[in-house]
């Protein structure tokens, strides 16, 4: 049993993403962390998940339940992470994160943000982007509290977590929403977990230092426009791409 564990959202469309994010945070991280996939066949395998979806002729997804499109495999089963987390014996608190993070500090300092009075922990963003395809063509949804999603730690001793049903059941936007919670079920992280390359920041704490020239450290980057990978479309250059790239050759070459 452990206390606290990683789960990373599984796309079979990005592995070069799910390794860059497995292999930062590990090099970062200040003592062993527990690093887990979740992956919606595996999920199918063990009668956890059975949404049904298709997959369209331009290779976005919709979801068969709620009849909404929906742009990566783990929309919905990152939901399942409490649940999981606590079938594998973890205790206290259980992180996700979609597939295409980058680590720069250590995992384990998250903790020091955790709120137990909470069910849920976020990066509130204000994440408002003005174009409607994101990166490989994919459907830029629009939604309250969008982006919340991609990083949750969850109490697992909460009494408010998601259920099975309720991920397999629920409209897209009930789960991505939170709309079962209350607002004060809902605690906020710092921005530094959660940086949007050339978009952030946009959190009112993050904002409110930059304007008086403090801005804060970046600990973890979301390329939610896209990693550097080769014939990856619809994104623009970050000053963290080198970061990304140099990790991608150091996971490479550990192989």
């Amino acid at each position: 049993m452990s206390k606290f564990a990683y789960y990373i959202g599984v796309d079979h469309r990005e592995p070069d993403a799910l390794r860059v994010t497995e292999a930062s945070v590990r090099a970062y991280a200040s003592k062993p962390v527990e690093v887990k996939r979740l992956e919606h066949i595996d999920l199918r395998r063990r009668q956890l998940f059975d949404r049904p979806w298709r997959t369209n002729e331009d290779g976005t997804y919709t979801d068969e339940r709620d009849g909404k499109p929906f742009s990566v495999q783990f929309s919905h089963t990152r939901f399942l992470t409490p649940i999981v987390a606590k079938l594998d014996g973890v205790t206290d608190w259980a992180l996700f994160t979609d597939c295409d993070w980058l680590w720069l500090n250590d995992i384990h300092k998250i903790l020091q943000e955790a709120d137990s009075s909470k069910t849920v922990m976020v990066v509130p963003h204000r994440f408002e982007p003005d174009k409607t395809v994101k990166m490989d063509g994919q459907v830029q949804s629009r939604y309250k509290r969008k982006m919340w999603s991609a990083l949750m730690l969850w109490n697992l001793k909460s009494n408010k977590l998601p259920t099975v049903e309720m991920v397999n059941e629920a409209s897209g936007n009930h789960l991505h929403t939170f709309a079962w919670l209350n607002d004060n079920d809902i605690g906020y992280l710092s921005e530094r977990w959660h940086w949007i390359p050339n978009y952030s920041p946009t959190t009112e704490a993050a904002q409110a230092a930059e304007d008086q020239n403090r801005p804060i450290p970046v600990d973890a980057v979301h390329f939610t426009f896209g990693p550097p990978v080769p014939g990856m479309t619809n994104r623009e250059p970050t000053p963290f791409d080198n970061f990304w790239t140099n990790e991608l050759t150091d996971a490479y070459n550990a192989r």
